[in-house]
């Protein structure tokens, strides 16, 4: 039963913060949005290496591999 009151008392708390106080009492401007900007592009850079290195690391062992094979050709 003291749950359900504290439930209710909650979400009545919640109605009033968020629908009756319209009023911002500080400035939200690009500050807090430039970092983020900068590390929504570190992130994809970083994700770009990886994925570059997935592809690149096999592919040049299969290269070297091949290389590996190849018969030499004796000079005369």
């Amino acid at each position: 039963m003291l749950n359900l009151k504290l439930v209710k008392l909650f979400f009545i708390i919640f109605f009033f913060n968020f629908y009756f106080f319209t009023d911002v009492q500080a400035y939200i401007g690009l500050a807090p949005l430039v970092p983020i900007i900068g590390q929504a592009i570190v992130w994809i850079v970083v994700g770009l290496i990886a994925i570059f290195g997935f592809i690149a690391y096999p592919l040049k062992l299969l290269f070297n591999k091949n290389k590996k094979n190849k018969p030499i050709a004796k000079k005369k």
